[in-house]
């Protein structure tokens, strides 16, 4: 219907079939614990930072949201609009008996590929090929292929196998990285079929320094068998130009994992999962 914007709209649904694990898991949750899919910005933990409730917008979610706990959103609601502003929010903790506010910050998905602080009002460009998605420091989003696969080729033989695996991840710039600080991140894998089979449960967990990124990909429930195997794929943002090991098991020594590069022009790390 619309063949001047064809191509944005081709790039907007090849991610959306990319992120069928992330937002499976996200139903999962959904399920469990009553978590929504599609968050206020002042969903816990975030919902101590008084600037969430101040605007109208941002309390009655009109204008952005978090989408699971990875991506914040921002939409974008007037014709020929080329920017938009959004709200980073700030998570509370308690150090030494004392509340403080703090937050890893944000990554931009989009050109120009930014890391921004939290705590802060942002504009961001927001041209038809850029969707205004920011993601969370810290986070661990699993990702298929850029199309429409099956995990059950019996009911769906037209389809391609769902036999491939990445996890996307976000560490913080040399710059704001904490030594220490690991993030962690699980999802769950299932046929989306079986009534009397447990889904397999992964983790992901990564630290990073100024020089080097280190992460662990761990099986933490055998389930149903994943037609991807024992290899997943670990991909950073754009630009990202630090070393990638992978640590394995706790007191081996991390060893440099193989690289490539996706259609996006991210790089990818090949690693294999323990416990498989």
């Amino acid at each position: 219907m619309y063949p001047s914007v064809l191509p944005q709209i081709r790039d907007a649904i090849k991610r959306r079939y990319e992120l069928v694990p992330y937002l499976y898991e996200l139903c999962f949750r959904s399920c469990l614990y009553a978590q929504p899919i599609q968050r206020w910005v002042g969903w816990e933990p975030y919902d101590a930072d008084p600037e969430v409730w101040k605007l109208p917008t941002l309390r009655d979610g009109e204008t952005q949201f978090f989408l699971g706990d990875a991506f914040l959103v921002g939409g974008v609601f007037e014709e020929q609009a080329t920017h938009v502003t959004i709200y980073l929010p700030l998570c509370l903790e308690m150090c030494n008996g004392y509340e403080s506010y703090y937050s890893d910050g944000f990554i931009s998905i989009h050109p120009p590929h930014r890391y921004y602080p939290s705590g802060r009002w942002i504009t961001i460009p927001t041209p038809l090929s850029n969707i205004a998605v920011l993601a969370r420091v810290g986070a661990v989003v699993p990702v298929g292929r850029p199309l429409a696969t099956t995990a059950s080729p019996d009911l769906e033989p037209n389809l391609p196998l769902d036999d491939w695996r990445g996890v996307e991840i976000f560490p913080p710039p040399a710059s704001h990285s904490v030594r220490g600080r690991i993030y962690v991140g699980r999802w769950r894998e299932d046929d989306g079929i079986s009534r009397n089979s447990d889904p397999s449960e992964f983790e992901i967990s990564y630290e990073a320094d100024e020089h080097d990124i280190r992460v662990c990909a761990t099986m933490v429930r055998q389930g149903i068998e994943v037609h991807w195997g024992q290899t997943l794929w670990i991909i950073v943002p754009v630009g990202e130009q630090r070393r990638v090991f992978i640590s394995n098991r706790s007191g081996e020594t991390p060893v440099p994992a193989q690289k490539a590069t996706d259609w996006k022009g991210r790089h990818m790390y090949c690693i294999r999962v323990v416990g498989l």
